[in-house]
């Protein structure tokens, strides 16, 4: 008798990560850094910071980002809504990991919540089948590269901060030479 593995039907989270490095700033800067950021850079009004534990050197924070699909066609619009997901930054002594993942397509509230996709996978298309699987693979696809496209405008921003720390770190370092 043949077993059958449910293995290969198992896919993944879709997630996006990037180590960013900074040279010369400690865990405790960074950490203080990347507050900074969740806070001055509200990802969406609901954000909130679930965990930041210092000593740990970890971030969990939730956002959220409006969707509506990119080509203006009358049979997407019941698709409009948001994609949520989990934002997480691991730092350590000159570097974070930063992480998003658990993206997921919710519909507005005036839709009907069966639209909703659910959570984003790694699949190549939508795991439905049926009369509108073009549909569903095509708005999986979108939201896969607006997710993607959000993901590395979080890393470049995060990138500019830790930037900007390490830059006035520098500065002071050499203003404070000259005292």
């Amino acid at each position: 008798m043949r077993k059958l593995s449910f293995n290969s039907f198992i896919q993944e989270a879709l997630t996006y990560s990037k180590v960013i490095n900074a040279d010369t700033v400690n865990g405790a800067l960074l950490f203080a850094s990347v507050n900074d950021w969740f806070v001055n850079n509200s990802i969406s009004t609901t954000d909130v910071i679930q965990i930041a534990d210092n000593e740990a050197g970890i971030i969990i924070g939730k956002g959220s980002i409006q969707y509506k699909y990119s080509e203006p066609k009358m049979m997407y619009q019941n698709y409009e809504g948001h994609i949520n997901f989990l934002i997480k930054v691991f730092i350590n002594d000159n570097q974070l990991r930063v992480e998003l993942t658990n993206f997921m397509h919710v519909v507005l509230s005036v839709f009907d919540d069966s639209n909703s996709l659910g959570l984003i996978t790694t699949g190549d298309v939508y795991t439905q089948s049926g009369l509108f699987q073009s549909i569903l693979n095509n708005l999986w696809s979108d939201i896969k590269a607006k997710s993607e496209q959000f993901s590395k405008g979080v890393f470049n921003s995060l990138e500019k901060k830790i930037e900007q720390k390490k830059d006035i770190k520098e500065s002071k370092l050499y203003d404070n030479s000259f005292s």
